[in-house]
């Protein structure tokens, strides 16, 4: 079960596990069935499976600002494939992207030090997550690591409690994932000074967002999601965000297990106790909160439905409208307007969003089917003339969310 060197990291552990014994009452579960061993190896991008393209752009590599947009544009889009399914990786597809639109947040009140680092760091945490759902989805079992088997199949099939999706899908993020990522991000900056001290930060934020956050989960996938908290109970109002904090803790440490290890050998042998120590919480967390026997999904269910689940006019905006020419045509008139070819990919759903120019306070709301073409007439304001060069932002209105989408620059013609 160890995985940690020295004692601070024993006492993680235990008290990791104490926290999790205090959130879940054991239930008549079999053994879940992690899949065949995890021998999966990616040394140019270690933790990432071995069939995940190198991408400069996915990964953030200059840590640009528009980066956690696309990220969060991107988990708008699959958050929206699985609440019509009913599917219960839907409970932490919504947890993330609240905590990536905190982060964001965070970077635009110019909360973090080091924004490049957090803007690469929030990039590729966010793609491990991507790569092993697509994995999963596309049968390819193998890539896929054996705690986030767990969790991404007990939401599939529906077996455990709100809580248990939420915590198996944490600890594959957080004690699977997250060592590697840290680990490729970098501890240290280019002076060699550590990065804890910014990746302790964010634990502030947690605090302010996880209550908020599981009543958001409870009152749309599953009521019971919050029923670990006893009122006026202290002890248990923190444990989900102890639990939180000491399993960022270990995530650190087994990263700089990873960064300490001479030669790729040594390392994989950490890698493999990363994976153990995951599964190990996996397990345990899914004996802990799997449907007893004469335990109903009823209500969990009928809850889904009132959000959407099951609903074949299920299709709120899941995607994001795309510039369809290098040029615009002007309006005349004392208020200008740009007329905008634009198109919605044939997705899973809708582009609802908002155009707007760089040279007008005014915008231009505007909706398409999946699959549409069409136009908008954007305010550009009266300086604009014939043969100018608008630079023009598409905002793309997702629900549960608001990303920004595309930007270009059109000749006006």
């Amino acid at each position: 079960m160890a995985v940690l060197i020295g004692s601070r990291g024993a006492r993680a552990t235990l008290g990791a596990l104490g926290v999790l014994a205090g959130l879940l009452v054991p239930a008549a579960a079999p053994a879940q069935d992690p899949g065949p061993a995890y021998s999966d190896w990616n040394p140019k991008q270690v933790g990432f499976p071995s069939n995940a393209a190198p991408s400069p752009r996915a990964n953030c590599v200059h840590g640009s600002d528009p980066c956690i947009d696309r990220t969060l544009g991107e988990m708008y889009r699959r958050f929206h494939t699985v609440v019509p399914t009913c599917d219960d990786n839907n409970v932490f597809s919504l947890t993330y992207i609240r905590v990536t639109e905190d982060i964001r947040a965070g970077v635009d009140e110019g909360f973090y030090p080091d924004e490049r680092w957090i803007n690469h760091l929030d990039a590729i945490f966010a793609r491990s997550y991507f790569l092993a759902y697509d994995n999963f989805l596309a049968g390819r079992g193998d890539l896929v690591p054996p705690a986030w088997r767990i969790a991404f199949g007990a939401g599939r099939d529906g077996s455990v409690k709100g809580i248990g999706n939420l915590l198996l899908s944490m600890n594959a993020h957080v004690n699977r994932d997250f060592p590697f990522v840290l680990y490729q991000a970098g501890l240290v900056d280019r002076e060699g000074r550590s990065r804890k001290a910014q990746h302790d930060s964010g634990n502030a934020r947690l605090r302010a967002l996880y209550k908020p956050m599981l009543a958001e989960l409870s009152r749309r996938f599953d009521a019971s999601i919050d029923d670990y908290d006893v009122p006026g109970t202290v002890a248990d109002d923190e444990a989900f965000f102890s639990l939180l904090v000491e399993w960022r803790e270990t995530a650190w440490q087994n990263a700089r297990r990873l960064a300490a290890a001479k030669g790729d050998a040594e390392r994989r042998q950490v890698a493999q106790s990363i994976e153990a120590y995951a599964l190990s919480q996996a397990e345990l967390i899914y004996a802990g909160s799997a449907y007893g026997p004469g335990e109903s999904r009823a209500a969990r269910d009928a809850r889904c439905a009132a959000q959407g689940g099951q609903s074949q006019d299920y299709r709120r905006g899941s995607d994001v409208a795309h510039f369809r020419s290098q040029r615009a045509s002007l309006e005349p008139g004392a208020h200008r307007h740009l007329v905008v070819p634009v198109r919605c990919p044939n997705g899973p759903g809708p582009c609802r969003g908002i155009a707007r120019a760089r040279s007008s306070a005014a915008h231009a709301r505007f909706f398409l089917q999946a699959g549409e073409r069409g136009r908008v007439s954007v305010p550009v304001g009266r300086g604009v003339r014939r043969g100018d060069r608008v630079r023009l932002r598409l905002g793309s209105l997702l629900g549960p969310g608001v990303a920004e989408s595309k930007r270009r620059v059109l000749r006006a013609g």
